[in-house]
């Protein structure tokens, strides 16, 4: 049996991340930012929807606010702070 939908592996997603910081779709963030209740908006990570029923968090860049999924924002941050420890900015 398959599942309903595909969800992305971490790797893939690890990948993704390091690709849209290279090309500057994501903006570098540090370890600040805000848990709450999904919204039902949109993952800046991978572009589901955060539903209710999950934790979402709430980050700022320099010009603009967005919510990532817990796990992809954990790689997110990860990734920020290797690019921040390889000099990439």
């Amino acid at each position: 049996m398959s599942p309903a939908r595909s969800e992305p592996t971490s790797e893939s997603l690890r990948e993704q991340v390091r690709r849209r910081l290279a090309t500057k779709e994501l903006f570098l963030i540090s370890r600040k930012g805000r848990g709450e209740r999904g919204s039902g908006n949109s993952c800046a990570v991978c572009a589901r929807v955060i539903s209710t029923s999950e934790i979402q968090y709430t980050v700022s860049g320099s010009t603009s606010t967005v919510v990532a999924h817990l796990a992809c924002y954990l790689v997110w941050r990860q990734e920020s702070e290797a690019a921040r420890l390889r000099g990439e900015s």
